[in-house]
């Protein structure tokens, strides 16, 4: 199950991820996140409630901060517990996307 709270602000659009981002919710992570972006706004992925994701989340997750990215807005992820933090670290998930793990 996965749930998606987007909270929109002038300059900030804050996505609060909620449950497991894995094969079975990827598309409604695409979905819900689909156009979400503007010029001049900041993402920031608020991961403390994704208790579970597995490698087609990781690559979703990394497709989308990468498409932000391009799009020239600043993404941050916050909130990753620590087993996450240190998966996605053993996995390049931080060097691709530029990021500290």
């Amino acid at each position: 199950m996965l749930n998606l709270c987007c909270i929109e602000a002038a300059d900030r659009l804050t996505i609060q991820v909620n449950g497991e981002l894995a094969i079975e919710t990827v598309e409604q992570f695409e979905t819900a996140t689909a156009g979400r972006a503007a010029i001049g706004r900041s993402i920031e992925l608020d991961c403390r409630c994704l208790s579970f994701i597995d490698s087609t989340g990781v690559s979703a997750l990394m497709k989308a901060v990468l498409g932000w990215q391009s799009a020239g807005l600043s993404v941050t992820i916050s909130n990753l517990s620590n087993d996450l933090n240190e998966m996605l670290g053993v996995l390049g998930f931080f060097e691709v996307i530029g990021g500290p793990a």
